[in-house]
């Protein structure tokens, strides 16, 4: 279905940005046999094995069509059935159809057709079929999904796939997913600074395990693109976690620093820039950490106090983890920072007053690393402290 709907978000443009009937013939026509011998079909193969009846991967309209009438009684097989007009089908997939100047429509084997009729068919048929693929998806989860127990796909579509579904997940917007050899590139709508952040986790969680895929691309229009190498998804794996259940725990704390560091390195930033801006980072997060919970610090809750001692042992591992991208200078003077975070994670250990009062050195830092460095969002390279 991925690639049905990428293909019908084009023609969609396509037809929206034609000015005249005429000149939206074509695109209607391509909208409609796009959604009958892509969604519909596939639908149509999905509905009638679970009724029970035998049907190949290569089966074509005409013996779907004959197979659903004989279920016609059944609501998914008559709303299919409802998509289908063969005579505008065949029409269109052997080219005869062409544009009546007097009626101002288009004649498929003679029967005059508005082209945004044609595309609402088409658009109806896709939401048909999408709305049928969403029941079956909310059925197998309810069921365990045994799906879940299968070895993962080889089809480079079904992992594309599956990779915007996890970062719709995480409320991603991808508008746009593309192969260019080993580097997959995502066009996003312009970033923010509040989501900047989640797109780098969400690439970071969506890339596991996906073959053929080396580097991976967010790409804006018109600001720079976000490049996540090989070797900064690596240095980010090296601080996941496997629970008892052998899922993965990615902690956001330490992976952000670290896709935050490759990205600034592959952006073309100076290694002493990276160095300043990653620390800069990490003492935001702890300092930001701290203010959320300051209060309960203050009256000595133990549960603030251990948050913020697990939020600081996070830090310190991304921090480690991403002094392994950058040059030999660059990585001591990183790692001593991560010495200096061990430290002061030392001295808040047993008290919550001193926590919410001390974190001295973590705050001149701050001040002395500041700002933090954004290239990739619109007029702003630079985040104040």
């Amino acid at each position: 279905m991925l690639t049905t709907h990428q293909r019908m978000v084009d023609e969609v443009a396509t037809f929206n940005q034609r000015e005249h009937p005429e000149d939206s013939m074509g695109p209607g026509c391509d909208l409609y046999v796009a959604a009958i011998e892509g969604d519909v079909r596939r639908t149509a193969r999905m509905v009638l094995r679970l009724l029970g009846d035998q049907v190949g991967p290569d089966a074509t309209l005409g013996p779907l069509e004959g197979l659903l009438n004989s279920h016609s009684d059944h609501p998914a097989c008559a709303l299919l059935l409802s998509c289908i007009n063969r005579n505008w089908r065949n029409a269109v997939a052997h080219a005869q159809f062409r544009w009546d100047p007097i009626a101002q429509r288009v004649s498929l084997s003679g029967e005059l057709v508005e082209p945004a009729t044609l595309a609402s068919a088409a658009i109806r048929a896709h939401s048909v079929c999408t709305g049928f693929h969403a029941g079956v998806a909310v059925a197998l989860n309810r069921a365990g999904n045994p799906h879940r127990r299968h070895a993962p796909p080889t089809d480079i579509v079904a992992w594309d796939g599956q990779v915007l579904r996890k970062l719709g997940k995480l409320g991603i917007e991808v508008t746009r997913l593309q192969h260019h050899g080993t580097t997959v590139r995502l066009s996003v709508p312009p970033l923010t600074i509040a989501n900047f952040r989640d797109h780098l986790l969400g690439v970071f969680v969506a890339a596991d395990g996906v073959p053929q895929a080396v580097n991976w691309e967010i790409k804006q229009d018109g600001r720079p693109s976000i490049v996540l190498d090989e070797k900064t998804i690596a240095a980010a794996h090296t601080v996941a976690e496997t629970g008892a259940d052998d899922l993965r725990r990615v902690n956001s704390h330490a992976v952000e620093l670290i896709l935050y560091a490759g990205a600034l390195l592959n952006f073309g930033e100076k290694p002493q820039a990276v160095a300043k801006a990653v620390m800069a980072l990490a003492c935001s997060i702890v300092l930001g950490e701290r203010a959320r919970l300051r209060l309960l610090l203050l009256a000595e809750g133990s549960a603030a106090l251990k948050s913020l001692s697990a939020t600081l042992k996070c830090v310190i591992r991304g921090t480690r983890a991403a002094a392994s991208l950058m040059n030999r200078s660059e990585r001591l003077r990183v790692r001593a920072f991560a010495e200096l975070l061990s430290t002061q994670c030392r001295h808040i250990r047993n008290s919550g007053r001193e926590a919410a009062s001390g974190l001295r050195d973590v705050e001149h830092e701050l001040r002395s690393t500041a700002p933090i460095v954004l290239p990739w969002i619109a007029s702003t390279h630079t985040v104040p402290s």
